[in-house]
């Protein structure tokens, strides 16, 4: 599973390189092909399908592709700053991502298809991708205006987006179909479901193009006429404008032409050029005052005019007057003439302005003329539209060329009060062009929003205020021209854009036609591509069906005499093509069966009727076999009527023949079937009666609801009413007979039975109407009603009263034998503790007396002769023999009792072997007998009490040692079985063996075979026992097989786990 993740990571890591490789590529193209490469995207943006056609055939995850190919396209095309490219293609990426990812989405969603191809299908295809193409305009525009792609000017935000959309459009509408195609074409989608997308999507990318093309080349043509308009217009202005500036000049050569300006002098100059310029509002002379020499000035000026002379500066608001504030210098108005000012305005200080000080002291310091708006308000300069213009004046008559020179010889400025509003438009008089706006802002020293001038054109607004218009979104009018007018150090800007009705759009109805045309016959070829589509796949499903169709189709032309259409069926039947049909039709014709010629000729004038017709007739094949036709035609009329066509279907029914032919002899045979069964049924009825009436049970029918329908005798007896009294008894009547509390239970069951359930039979106590008391046992069944024509209920009643006398005489009996058997066990437990306790006592005084024999065979008392060695030996055998005896006795009483306790331990099999074998070699050695031992596996570990093993094996060796004669051979087979799990520890001896009915005595306490043995071969009779009963205390198990006089074989079998075994 982590490799094939791992591959599919690698794998699709592969088509996102591949992609963004690729993607890089066509913006390139795109970008290089575009006639103004300023404007982003290109005229047909090709990256645009791409990325939509990649999610469509790849997935989602190719969207990473996209940014990686914009951030790629941006940092190698865009003529922006290095960070400011990537965070373009980063934008513009995004927006691509997003219109491609819910253009993917909507073919998704609304589609349902997955390559469009009706022309609703195209159709929505056009629009999702209209619709999602404002996406990628929306983010590109951001892009551009976000990283100063467009002089960071948000207010061409709409116009650039507008434009955008349709080349990112058409990119979609031509290189989403044809990339989509390639690549589902080498999947082996078959590449004709392509077509209709891709030519009516390509028709109408192609109007789009020319739409924007027709479109871009009149905004050219707009914007180079207005490029020759603006500029002599704006030049005009300049002209204007230089001209009113030389007055100034001329002033300050006045001053620099004399020591002293009379106030004269200054009124009769300024006064003929007020005269002769109506922009120039004011004309000032303003000399430089220090603070040291403030007071002087204003003592000397006070004597000059007769009256006082202060320096003065108005408040914040413009109204309220101040003595002004004490500073380094002072720039007061001395002189003035002015065509507006009606208050005296001497002894204003301009550099209580800031503003003004500042183009003051520039003037002063460069020699050249300044320009400033004033930044407090002040009645005397209150024009919006005016500027002041200072030009600096210095003693000697010329400028120093020393700026130090300069401020110590500096006198002060004259300086001009201009209306740039009257000045620009009376310099556009002689060219204005009606529809061109022209705005004037200053440049330096002053707000550059204010807007000074205005030339208004024919079709837009007579005036406008700076909340309506601002700087920034001139620059950014597309088109617009934007020139300075100098003025010395400082400058006017003067903006010059179309109005709203500049020029006209020549070829915009063109552009509109050419898309519309577009439009419509893409739309009309999706239609006809549908229909022929439609045609297409309606002739194949007929060609389809005439071939899968059983029935053979076909047209014969009546016009032309010939076969139209012949279906592969119809050709099958008759055996030739359909060059044969229509070169030799009357050789199908002599197929026909003479006798059956005319049905067909019938059929063909009532088709030339106009007529529908059936007909069955024979053909003989060419092997001499018959076959069975049916055949149905129909006329085909033409406009007036007239039949010029038959057409139908034709089959070989030979089969259905063959098969009518044995459905009459079945039929035939069906019927002798149902007399024959008829016959039995109704021989089985009269059986069913005579047992109905003969039965020593009785039997009723009854009705679903109770009611009784018929009765035998033994019925009726039971019940003690008539046939008559029978049938007219309620089923209320008869459940009274019934007597609820006298029933063992109270369960309804008919409705069970009637709901297909088999019912167990169950008891009842009827009372008949004598009162007589009988206990029944009743079975209840569904059969059909006499009359056949549905189910009764059959009720078998049987008298079970003697039954229930036996049943409780046997229960007495079990009971006395379940006493008897408590009294016998009882008497067997007695038994056993008696044999335990007198095992007990017993076995106290013979451990002394084999002790005493012992000890005396020894010769501790003394020297003992043979004879009485002897003695003491027989005397230590019988001892022994009676040990063994109460050992296997207590043993068996402790079995017997529950007593017995097995100590479980894990022991080694062979290890117990090997010692049993060692406790009886000494009698096998008697004998002159061979012991053989095998063992398998050799080494065998199991949870077993090793002491009663050992027992259990000492004791088949013993019995084997005994009845194996002398000379004779006897071994010890140890096996472990690990699938069953199980040890068989098997002893083997060659002795006398045992008859097969004695075998099921060996197991028994205090059995022997044959009282003849136990004289020979003495034992207790208890070993074998003793055998089975341990080996059944291990959960195992102990067997024989024996035969006479070949040996026997005694298997014990006990329980393995092999754990831990090699």
């Amino acid at each position: 599973m982590e490799g094939d993740k791992r591959s599919v990571i690698a794998r699709r890591a592969a088509d996102i390189a591949l992609f963004t490789t690729i993607y890089v590529v066509a913006a390139l193209l795109s970008h290089a092909l575009s006639p103004n490469e300023k404007t982003l995207p290109a005229d047909i943006w090709l990256a645009s399908g791409l990325g939509l056609a990649a999610l469509l055939a790849q997935g989602w995850w190719m969207g990473f592709g996209l940014l990686l190919g914009a951030v790629a396209f941006s940092a190698l095309a865009l003529p922006l700053p290095l960070a400011s490219r990537f965070i373009a293609g980063a934008v513009i990426g995004a927006g691509y991502f997003s219109q491609a990812l819910l253009g993917r989405l909507a073919f998704r969603r609304l589609l349902k298809v997955p390559i469009p191809e009706s022309p609703r299908d195209v159709l929505s295809a056009t629009l999702i991708m209209m619709v999602v193409a404002s996406l990628s305009a929306a983010f590109g525009s951001a892009a551009l205006c976000l990283t100063g792609g467009q002089s960071q000017a948000w207010q061409t935000f709409p116009d650039l987006a507008v434009r955008w959309w349709p080349h990112a459009f058409a990119g979609m509408l031509i290189a989403s179909p044809a990339v989509f195609f390639l690549i589902e074409g080498i999947r082996g989608r078959p590449r004709k479901d392509f077509f209709p997308w891709i030519l009516g999507s390509l028709i109408l990318g192609i109007g789009v193009l020319l739409f924007t093309g027709i479109d871009d080349a009149d905004r050219r043509a707009i914007r180079d006429r207005f490029n020759g308009e603006g500029q002599e217009m704006i030049q005009e202005i300049r002209n204007e404008l230089d001209s009113d500036l030389q007055n100034l000049v001329s002033l300050e050569a006045l001053y620099a032409a004399s020591k002293s300006v009379e106030p004269e002098e200054f009124r009769v100059f300024a006064s003929k050029v007020l005269s002769r310029n109506a922009d120039i509002l004011s004309l000032f002379w303003i000399p430089e005052v220090r603070e040291s020499e403030r007071a002087a000035y204003e003592r000397t000026q006070s004597e000059k005019s007769g009256m006082t002379f202060k320096l003065y500066e108005r408040d914040a608001g413009g109204t309220a007057i101040y003595a002004a504030a004490t500073r380094e210098e002072h720039f007061p108005i001395e002189l003035i003439e002015s065509a507006v000012v009606k208050r005296e305005t001497k002894g204003y200080d301009f550099s209580a302005d800031y503003n003004c000080l500042q183009a003051l002291r520039a003037a002063r310091e460069s020699g050249e003329m300044t320009m400033a708006v004033p930044l407090l308000p002040n009645d005397a300069f209150s024009t919006s539209s005016s500027v002041l213009i200072f030009m600096p004046v210095y003693s000697g008559g010329f400028v120093p060329s020393v700026e130090e020179r300069r401020i110590r010889t500096f006198m002060g400025c004259v300086a001009g009060w201009y209306d740039i509003g009257v000045l620009v438009r009376d310099a556009a008089k002689a060219v204005h062009r009606h529809d061109v706006e022209i705005f004037v802002f200053p440049g330096t020293r002053g707000s550059r929003k204010a807007l000074l001038g205005f030339v208004p054109s024919i079709s837009g607004p007579q005036e406008y205020t700076e909340s309506k218009i601002n700087r920034l979104s001139l620059l950014e009018a597309d088109p617009s021209l934007a020139e300075p007018l100098d003025v010395g150090k400082d400058f006017l800007l003067a903006i010059a854009r179309p109005g709203p009705g500049y020029g006209s759009f020549a070829n915009r109805w063109l552009a509109w036609g050419i898309m519309l045309a577009c439009a419509a016959i893409s739309f009309a070829l999706l239609v006809f591509l549908s229909l022929q589509r439609k045609v297409r796949t309606s002739l194949e499903r007929f060609e389809q069906l005439a071939a899968t169709l059983q029935e053979g189709f076909w047209i014969n032309d009546l016009v032309k005499g010939k076969f139209e259409f012949i279906g592969a069926a119809y050709k099958k039947i008759w055996g030739v093509s359909d060059k044969v049909f229509n070169k030799h039709a009357s050789r199908f014709m002599k197929s026909i069966l003479p006798e059956d010629r005319q049905i067909l000729f019938d059929a063909m004038e009532k088709n030339n009727l106009n007529e529908t017709t059936d007909c069955d007739y024979r053909i003989m094949d060419t092997s001499g076999g018959i076959h069975y036709i049916w055949d149905r035609s129909f006329p085909v009329l033409d406009s007036v009527g007239k039949v010029i066509k038959r057409t139908g279907v034709c089959s070989d029914i030979t089969e259905l023949k063959k098969t009518q032919q044995a459905l009459e002899e079945l039929n035939r045979e069906l019927e002798r079937r149902v007399e024959e069964r008829t016959r039995e049924l109704n021989e089985r009825e009269a059986l069913y009666h005579g047992l109905f009436e003969n039965s020593n049970d009785a039997i009723f029918l009854l009705s679903p609801e109770g009611k009784g329908i018929q009765a035998n005798e033994k019925a009726l007896e039971l019940l003690g009413v008539s046939e008559k009294e029978f049938l007219a008894m309620s089923a209320a009547e008869l459940d009274a007979m019934t007597p609820r509390e006298l029933q063992p239970d109270a369960e309804d069951r008919v409705g069970r039975l009637l709901g297909g359930e088999e019912l167990p039979p169950y008891e009842r106590v009827f009372i008949s109407r004598g009162g007589r008391r009988t206990e029944t046992e009743i079975s209840l069944s569904l059969v059909r009603d006499p009359s056949g024509q549905g189910f009764v209920i059959q009720s078998v009643v049987r008298d079970i009263t003697e039954r229930r006398k036996a049943a409780e005489s046997l229960r007495r009996s079990l009971v006395e034998l379940e006493a008897a058997n408590i009294e016998l066990e009882k008497a067997s437990r007695m038994k056993d503790e008696f044999l335990a306790s007198m095992s007990h006592e017993l076995r106290t005084p013979l451990t002394g007396i084999l002790g005493l024999s012992e000890a005396l065979q020894l010769q501790t008392f003394g020297t003992l002769s043979e004879r009485q060695a002897k003695a003491l030996r027989n005397i230590e055998e019988s001892g022994r023999h009676l040990l063994d005896l109460i050992n296997d006795i207590l043993d068996l009483s402790k079995i017997a009792a529950g007593k017995f306790d097995l100590r479980l331990e894990r022991c080694s099999v062979a290890a117990i072997c090997q010692a049993s074998l060692q406790l009886t070699k000494g009698m096998a050695h008697q004998k002159r007998q061979t012991v053989e031992f095998r063992m398998e596996p050799e080494s065998i570990s199991m949870r077993a009490d090793p002491r009663r093993l050992k027992q259990m094996i000492v004791n088949l060796l013993s019995n084997a040692i005994k009845f194996t004669p002398e000379e004779g051979s006897l071994g010890l087979e140890v096996a472990g079985d690990p699938a069953a799990k199980t040890v068989e520890i098997c002893v083997w001896d060659k002795g006398i063996g045992i008859a097969p009915e004695d075998l099921g005595k060996l197991f028994k306490p205090f059995s022997q075979i044959d009282g003849r043995l136990s004289r020979q071969y003495t034992g207790t009779g208890l070993g074998l026992s003793l055998v089975r009963r341990m080996a059944e205390l291990h959960g195992g198990s102990a067997k024989v097989a024996s035969e006479p006089g070949k040996g026997s074989r005694f298997t014990i079998v006990l329980p393995w786990e092999p754990v831990g075994e090699a």
